[in-house]
């Protein structure tokens, strides 16, 4: 899995944004310790992940919640479904150790949130952010 930032990428929201780039830096880490690193290594890397993912959903939701965003729920349920996911994916990796197969999933799993859920429904949330922020500051 390798994916690198780039600005197609960015919602244009600072904390979103920064979330997002420190996620996809520690999904990359997490990919290179299950080439070959200590069960140990692997299990810190993939606690970490999880602790980023969490906190990074609950800053998006909490954000959704203070703003009355309109797509609030659809949005809170897109990010339950990847949680879901990742936690069996989690799960997993607890129960078979690493594999091959289970890196190739993860990768999939990043590319879909980069590719779906970032692209369009962070990208949106964006947009309304900033409108937002327009109508305050009458800019």
């Amino acid at each position: 899995m390798d994916i690198d930032w780039d600005e197609t990428f960015e919602v244009g929201v600072e904390i979103i944004d920064r979330q997002h780039r420190e996620l996809l830096a520690r999904l990359a880490a997490l990919a290179e310790a299950m080439r070959g690193s200590s069960r140990q290594r692997i299990e810190v890397a993939i606690n970490l992940v999880f602790k980023i993912v969490v906190g990074h959903l609950e800053t998006e939701e909490t954000l959704m919640d203070s703003l009355r965003y309109p797509d609030a729920r659809a949005h809170a349920r897109e990010h339950a479904q990847m949680l879901a996911a990742f936690r069996a994916l989690y799960e997993r990796l607890a129960l078979e150790g690493p594999t091959a197969e289970l890196a190739s999933e993860l990768g999939l799993q990043v590319n879909g949130w980069l590719n779906d859920h970032v692209q369009q429904t962070d990208k949106a949330f964006g947009d309304f952010l900033r409108a937002q922020s327009t109508r305050k500051t009458g800019t």
